[in-house]
């Protein structure tokens, strides 16, 4: 079978890789968040999920650093198909392809059996009720000790903007998700990757819900996301990241 190539976007530096799905991008950016995970993964005694892992691109640094068995999981069974072409024999060992939804994954994966989960890029395609459905999905798998590590587009990122003042207002509010977005908030020039629906959220917000299931917070943060990728630069504030652990 003769795999698609995914297109590369250029985003006035490191660049992402377009979904074949249309959701969005995997952005290849090795920031604080990633770093501490794939430090955590290459020494955990058991397996770690990549849920939502595209082409697997973070997959690799688990791989790289040691990870004994990682579990591969993406909406998109051509997509995993890409990522397992591209290793080795010896990393494939180590891989597993799960292809679904990672809501479902309890179906698939044993509860209290996995050492780390990994979900880049993708809570931003969730509404509310299921953002707390899959936090719970991610607290239920995990071992006692186990670390979770999440990375989202913020309400200050590319996609909001132009929306500041909506933004504002529904936080004076006390608005309990102030990052819903339509594409009529969106002025960029990335308009035809992404959907028509997607969810900004905060570090406040994953602090939150994570809390809401059991986790213990290690770290909740900004990210610069605008320093690696140029063209997606606003106030520094561009993503959000958490780091958290199943007492």
């Amino acid at each position: 079978m003769t795999l698609p190539e995914p297109e590369v976007i250029h985003a006035g530096g490191t660049f992402a890789t377009q979904t074949l799905n249309n959701l969005g991008c995997q952005y290849n950016y090795n920031d604080e968040y990633v770093k501490a995970f794939v430090e955590y993964a290459g020494k955990a005694n058991g397996r770690i999920a990549d849920l939502g892992c595209g082409y697997g691109a973070s997959t690799k640094r688990m791989l790289d650093a040691g990870a004994a068995h990682v579990i591969a999981n993406d909406l998109s069974k051509e997509q995993l198909d890409i990522f397992y072409k591209s290793l080795d024999e010896k990393d494939r060992r180590r891989v597993e392809l799960i292809p679904g939804n990672a809501l479902e994954l309890g179906d698939k994966i044993p509860a209290n059996s996995l050492a780390g989960i990994f979900a880049a890029s993708w809570l931003n395609f969730l509404h509310p009720e299921e953002i707390q459905r899959v936090m719970k999905v991610f607290y239920d798998l995990m071992l006692p000790g186990g670390k979770l590590c999440i990375l989202t587009a913020s309400c200050y990122s590319d996609l909001m903007e132009t929306a500041q003042d909506v933004v504002s207002a529904r936080k004076a509010a006390g608005d309990t998700w102030p990052g819903l977005w339509s594409k009529k908030l969106y002025s960029g020039p990335f308009a035809h990757h992404l959907p028509e629906f997607m969810h900004c959220l905060d570090p406040d917000v994953l602090e939150r819900e994570a809390k809401a299931v059991g986790f213990k917070i290690e770290k909740a943060g900004y990210i610069d996301f605008g320093s690696v990728f140029q063209a997606l630069k606003v106030d520094g504030r561009e993503w959000a990241g958490l780091l958290a652990v199943k007492p």
